[in-house]
C-alpha cells in the first residue's frame, strides 16, 4: 500500500466518522424537539357504513400540522413541526452570519 493510499484510507475514515457525529447530533435534536412538542388535536367520531365493521363506531384523532397549515396524522404533523423548528434554526444562524 502506497503511501498516497494510506492516506485516502484515512480521510474515508474521517469523512465517515463526521458523517455519523452529525447524524448523532441530528438524531438528538429530533428527540428534543420531540419532547417538547404539544400538538393541537381533535377527535372525530364516526360510523362505519360499509365491510366488516359496518354499524361500528370509531374515534379517529387528527393532528395540526403547523406547516401545511392542515389536519392529518401524528407523523406528518410533528414533521411539519419540526421543519419549522429547523427553518427557525437556519434563519436565526443566516442573520447572523450576515450581519
Amino acid at each position: 500500500m502506497t503511501y498516497q493510499n494510506q492516506l485516502e484510507e484515512s480521510y474515508l475514515k474521517v469523512q465517515k466518522l463526521k458523517a455519523n457525529i452529525h447524524t448523532q447530533a441530528l438524531l438528538e435534536y429530533v428527540d428534543k424537539v420531540k419532547k417538547v412538542w404539544k400538538p393541537k388535536t381533535k377527535q372525530f367520531t364516526g360510523m362505519h357504513y360499509h365491510g366488516s365493521k359496518s354499524g361500528e363506531e370509531e374515534t379517529v384523532t387528527l393532528y395540526f400540522d403547523e406547516y401545511s397549515l392542515e389536519w392529518t396524522t401524528e407523523e406528518m404533523a410533528f414533521r411539519g413541526y419540526l421543519f419549522n423548528k429547523v427553518k427557525e434554526v437556519l434563519n436565526k444562524n443566516k442573520i447572523k452570519k450576515y450581519k
